[in-house]
């Protein structure tokens, strides 16, 4: 799979670059994601993952990230991934770039599979991060 893919999924940014209501052009993406920060004291460097469309790797970062995804319901309250919500954000992809979001739904399900219970969003953030980044070329 496409690396990029994975790192917009990542980011969140899948929305926004198919028109949908939840990326971080909107409104609800920027009230989340500015609630995430001051919540998570992060500096802008911070949050420099998200506009360079790469996937977080610091800790502060991975846990802005399960911040937001929880806050737009992609992660659900006990850090597992939502999967329906998700592919929810992912719809007008169905149409335009199906061969793309049928890869992308494969990966998230075999994450998915692969979920082992975490306490802390930030390692479960990371674990997932993990898993779709090495299903980038399959």
């Amino acid at each position: 799979m496409n690396s990029s893919i994975i790192i917009i999924f990542l980011a969140i940014t899948l929305a926004a670059v198919l028109g949908q209501d939840h990326g971080p052009g909107s409104e609800e993406f920027k009230k989340v994601a500015d609630e995430c920060k001051s919540k998570l004291n992060a500096s802008d460097d911070d949050m420099k993952f998200m506009m360079n469309r790469s996937a977080p790797t610091s800790r502060t970062a991975q846990c802005l990230m399960a911040c937001i995804k929880k806050g737009i319901g992609c992660m659900n309250p006990d850090n597992t991934m939502n999967v329906d919500n998700t592919k929810k954000h992912m719809e007008g992809m169905k149409e335009n770039k199906k061969e793309m979001y049928d890869k992308v739904v494969k990966s998230l399900t075999e994450c998915k599979a692969l979920e082992t219970p975490e306490t802390d969003e930030c390692a479960a953030e990371k674990k997932f991060a993990d898993c779709m980044m090495s299903k980038r070329d399959t």
